[in-house]
């Protein structure tokens, strides 16, 4: 860190100064974004494993000496079913061994696909993220200037709330709370399932979604954030 030096006190710019690096923080934010949707997704060598196939069918083979089969395995047979009754588009004197070794590669081309989409999914999320991320920080930008001006309730809501689930652990969670703005929020949970393990999903899901509610994101993007977050954990709840 360089050296500094106490300055006096300025009270006189520092909103617009917070508001200058609110939206520098958006932008940079945005910018990250860009940078995740324009990523793209290593492709599925499908080479090395027609490769691997060959190797594994005809290296133990007894007659790779004298047969005549391909060099090379077309790559249509990774994404065409292999059945008892499927031929194969090139000529093998063992063609059982050789199917079951296309369909090993297949399940391998299937899962790299698989993962190759989740990875999609989940940077997808992310970056839905940094959206809402950035947008919240300029919303914020262009209210500072009016929260010097404060506001009291006029009224207090009385709530109650009762569920009638017959387990004493479920996924039924309920909370009320005021927000920003006047606002105020009623907030019903349902956690998938029974017992305690509903109960800490429901819990923990109405625990966040306030709390981002009461730090003044809006509901639209709170719920979308905590969707992101429960698709990156893997969990449906």
């Amino acid at each position: 860190r360089l050296p500094q030096r106490m300055l006096p006190s300025r009270r006189r710019g520092e909103t617009g100064l917070i508001q200058v690096r609110l939206e520098l923080m958006a932008e940079v934010l945005s910018q990250t974004r860009n940078l995740l949707l324009e990523a793209e997704d290593p492709p599925v060598d499908e080479e090395a494993l027609l490769v691997r196939t060959r190797e594994r069918a005809c290296g133990g083979c007894p007659n790779r000496r004298t047969c005549r089969g391909p060099d090379q395995i077309p790559g249509e047979v990774l994404r065409r079913p292999m059945t008892e009754n499927t031929s194969l588009p090139f000529f093998c004197r063992k063609p059982g061994r050789m199917v079951t070794e296309i369909r090993r590669s297949q399940e391998q081309y299937r899962l790299l696909r698989a993962d190759r989409q989740r990875r999609r999914e989940y940077r997808g999320a992310v970056s839905q993220q940094y959206l809402f991320l950035s947008e919240f920080l300029r919303e914020q930008a262009e209210e500072l200037p009016r929260r010097s001006r404060r506001f009291s309730l006029r009224f207090q809501p009385e709530v109650s709330f009762a569920t009638r689930s017959r387990e004493p652990e479920n996924g039924d969670k309920f909370r009320h709370f005021p927000g920003p703005g006047g606002q105020y929020f009623l907030l019903l949970c349902d956690g998938m399932g029974t017992g305690p393990g509903a109960s800490e999903e429901g819990g923990s899901a109405a625990a966040l979604l306030q709390g981002m509610l009461t730090a003044g994101f809006p509901p639209e993007h709170a719920l979308e954030s905590l969707n992101s977050l429960l698709a990156l954990r893997g969990r449906a709840g």
